[in-house]
């Protein structure tokens, strides 16, 4: 329940510290660095049921330029029912296509290493953005295009990103949360604004994509990605509890 995300965010924000980045080591994450990034956000795709991924196989270029193979596209999704519309458009549309298909979750993490693993057949991954949080990334910054849009909070007089203590996240100590729901950055914000309204005042919300900063983490010496963490969106979170009949 979203409730449940509430509180967490309340009971760290109350009495907490709320900082600019400080200057950490500035050097690029390693692959093993991204995955930890990656490793608390579920994905959803299609797949049989002894667990092996659905894939569209396509010949196409290497991403070092070499000559031509083939590839296997993932779909991913970051919203199970967006997995389970997918599944039943496939079904509908392609006679074909596998009948014992279903929707199942993995960490990102493991996507992302297995899309990093050398391979015959290279696994290629196609993240599928949630239409209503594409809308909301357009309203924050008409500018946003594509991807799958990442919610971040920053001052606004500097464009510095906020640290905010999240739960028991980094041992409760501040942190600059990633959220991949506007609405749950908004319930962070929300909760921030009752227990410190002169400081919520001074923050915005910025929105770039998930690809580009899975770039920035690979590519770039940013002291702040070191204290960056992504966070779940809530309602995916519920989702898997649900499947799995937890109240």
């Amino acid at each position: 329940m979203r409730s449940i995300f509430h509180r967490m965010l309340t009971l760290g924000l109350i009495g907490g510290a709320l900082l600019g980045v400080v200057p950490q080591r500035a050097q690029a994450l390693t692959d093993e660095e991204v995955a930890i990034k990656l490793s608390a956000i579920p994905a959803f795709v299609v797949a049989n049921p002894e667990g092996a991924y659905i894939t569209s196989r396509l010949v196409g270029q290497p991403e070092d330029g070499g000559e031509e193979q083939e590839i296997a596209l993932l779909y991913v999704f970051f919203s199970g029912e967006d997995a389970e519309e997918y599944l039943t458009l496939q079904r509908q549309e392609d006679p074909n296509f596998e009948a014992s298909a279903i929707v199942g979750w993995v960490e990102l993490a493991a996507l992302y290493q297995q899309a990093q693993a050398q391979s015959d057949i290279p696994l290629r991954l196609l993240f599928v953005p949630q239409g209503e949080e594409v809308s909301a990334a357009v309203e924050i910054n008409s500018e946003f295009s594509s991807g799958v849009p990442i919610f971040l909070p920053r001052y606004r007089d500097d464009g510095s990103y906020v640290l905010l203590p999240i739960g028991d996240l980094n041992n409760g100590e501040p942190i600059v949360p990633a959220f991949f729901s506007q609405q749950d950055i908004e319930t962070a914000l929300n909760a921030l604004g009752e227990a410190r309204p002169e400081l919520r005042e001074r923050i915005d919300i910025q929105v770039i994509s998930l690809e580009s900063l899975i770039s920035q983490m690979e590519d770039t010496n940013d002291e702040n990605l070191n204290l960056l963490y992504l966070l779940p969106d809530s309602d995916a979170v519920n989702y898997i509890r649900s499947s799995q009949g937890e109240q």
